[in-house]
């Protein structure tokens, strides 16, 4: 029972799905939640190299306050879409980096 308690107020606390965001300037996204682990890894270990590397091939860090539409929530990122006009991005983001 108490399992059931913690788990209904674990997901009331996540953001819904689909619903309106800001991701923080200074966010790291990546194309796959994959590539964010790996970008993460790297910052925390000062890999400058590996980070670089990321940062050429899937993943960026974000420059300004964005809009975006959360569209899946997992226990520690975000998938989000952003859009500027007529372009959207999907991408990874760390969750301590968005706010409903």
């Amino acid at each position: 029972m108490k399992t059931k308690i913690a788990l209904a107020l674990l997901l009331l606390s996540l953001p819904i799905a689909a619903s309106a965001a800001t991701v923080k300037n200074g966010a790291p996204g990546c194309m796959t939640a994959d590539l964010l682990d790996l970008l993460l890894s790297a910052i925390i270990k000062d890999d400058q190299a590996t980070g670089e590397s990321l940062l050429h091939n899937g993943c960026v860090i974000v420059n300004r306050d964005m809009d975006a539409e959360i569209l899946q929530v997992t226990t520690d990122k975000l998938e989000i879409k952003v859009s500027n006009g007529e372009t959207s991005l999907v991408m990874w983001v760390p969750i301590k980096y968005v706010e409903n």
